[in-house]
């Protein structure tokens, strides 16, 4: 139960480092779907996404269900740009990049980490203490955290663009 939540409280870090180095293309995405932002309000919005994530590690009461909300909200956001025409070649913007198109993958993927989060959330999530007081089964966790963490990114950012790439 904890590496899924783990890889999502992750990759929301992830994408909060990139959205403050290179806010661009995620305002573009943004601006697209009717949301008037600049880099600075796209800067803001990476900001809280590594404040929710340090939040997921910390006992704060509500945070992974704040996490929840917001895999679905990243969940619908990929749904609308998939129902757009062409939307398959629209850029999320997620990670900082305007090379990486939307995938059904990608809504899969942010839909099981937002249920990760809920089923955290229910059956009380305690953040990162009482795992690491796992004693040496938290290395296990670790190197599942890491490689989980590696693979979602994979499916998210790099895959698409080599099936963009491949197919120009």
């Amino acid at each position: 139960m904890a590496v899924p939540v783990l890889v999502g409280i992750v990759v929301l870090a992830v994408a909060g480092i990139a959205k403050i180095r290179r806010p661009g293309p995620t305002a573009v995405a943004l601006r697209r779907e009717g949301v008037p932002v600049g880099p600075g309000g796209v800067r803001v919005l990476g900001a809280a996404e590594i404040a929710l994530a340090v939040a997921c590690l910390a006992p704060l009461p509500g945070a992974v269900l704040l996490l929840a909300v917001a895999y679905l909200g990243f969940s619908a956001f990929v749904a609308r740009g998939l129902a757009r025409p062409g939307g398959t070649a629209l850029g999320c913007g997620c990670f900082g990049r305007d090379d990486v198109p939307l995938t059904r993958a990608h809504l899969g993927l942010t839909l099981v980490l937002a249920a990760s989060a809920a089923a955290a959330w229910a059956t009380g999530w305690a953040g990162l203490g009482p795992l690491l007081a796992a004693g040496p089964a938290v290395l296990t966790l670790a190197l599942l955290t890491l490689v989980g963490s590696g693979l979602a990114l994979l499916v998210l950012v790099d895959l698409p663009r080599l099936r963009t790439r491949s197919s120009s």
